[in-house]
């Protein structure tokens, strides 16, 4: 699967909907895989929805994904506190969801600094892709 990952632009829109403010994404495309099944008490969903155990008809979709992983900086401060937390509480070992855990550790100005690095369409080759509703 084919996934693009959307970044915000200080030139966006103020409309809350990220599907039309960030019209900008990175130039390549990531190979993901994501996992869709039909309910089974047995099946359990790994990490990231990128595979499931306990169950033997799980399929792998192919086609695109529009990923919007971070929507504002206070996206970023929030699910990554969110994200460690539950990582913490769950004994998810520390190979899991590294970007988190790193961000996690960035005080506010390194934060804000790595904000401004990630959202420079310059640096990062950003293509404007709007997404077409309708």
């Amino acid at each position: 699967m084919k996934q693009y990952i959307h970044v915000p632009q200080s030139s966006d829109s103020d409309d809350p909907n990220p599907l039309i403010r960030i019209e900008h994404r990175e130039s390549n495309a990531h190979v993901r895989d994501k996992v869709a099944f039909r309910y089974h008490k047995n099946a359990k969903i790994q990490m990231g929805n990128h595979s499931v155990i306990g169950i033997n008809d799980a399929k792998y979709m192919s086609g695109v994904v529009l990923h919007y992983k971070w929507r504002s900086l206070d996206h970023v401060r929030r699910k990554t506190r969110q994200g460690v937390a539950a990582l913490e509480s769950g004994n998810i070992g520390s190979g899991y969801c590294a970007h988190w855990r790193s961000l996690d550790k960035y005080k506010e100005k390194e934060l804000e600094e790595w904000w401004a690095k990630y959202t420079d369409s310059e640096s990062n080759h950003l293509v404007y892709d709007p997404y077409q509703i309708g």
